[in-house]
């Protein structure tokens, strides 16, 4: 079956206008960007266990409930039971792996608690000869997990002991 020239130039024509059609975009609102965020916030709230956190994949409960604390921080709801009922869970969840001790750390921090201890743990798992973290003290470095746990102490405004002499 032969195609004709015709055709095939109808057919790339049609199909030029659906993809200009198709691809023009506008900038939301600031009444939809408004209500984009409360659908938000009232979906984590909605979300919240009972004990106070959130519910992560697999193991992640700490990192979860650390991110969604900074993320409140972040929108400006620095009070109320949702976010005290976090932090109270988070002081006292025990962080097993490097990364949910350096989201932990951030957020608490960040909330203003005192992580002196949790940062002294955090340098403690940090690889003395190359100055990284693994996944757990001892482990093979990582590059997210050294980013995880260099974030720790800048959002808590804190140093590492050879920060000035060190990449990691």
């Amino acid at each position: 079956m032969r195609t004709s020239t015709k055709t095939v130039s109808a057919m790339l024509a049609l199909l030029l206008f659906f993809s200009l059609v198709g691809s023009t975009s506008q900038a939301a609102t600031t009444l939809e960007m408004n209500t984009m965020r409360a659908k938000a916030l009232a979906w984590l709230f909605l979300h919240q266990e009972g004990d106070g956190f959130w519910e992560g994949p697999g193991k992640t409960d700490i990192q979860a409930t650390a991110a969604t604390v900074m993320a409140l921080e972040t929108a400006d709801i620095n009070t109320g039971y949702s976010r005290s009922a976090a932090l109270s869970w988070l002081v006292n969840a025990h962080a097993r792996s490097v990364d949910a001790l350096g989201f932990k750390t951030s957020a608490l921090g960040q909330a203003g608690f005192d992580v002196t201890q949790l940062l002294a743990q955090l340098e403690s798992d940090r690889d003395g000869v190359y100055k990284v973290w693994g996944s757990y003290s001892g482990f093979q470095p990582s590059m997210p997990d050294t980013a995880v746990a260099m974030d720790a102490f800048i959002l808590s405004n804190q140093t590492y002991s050879d920060a000035a002499s060190s990449l990691g």
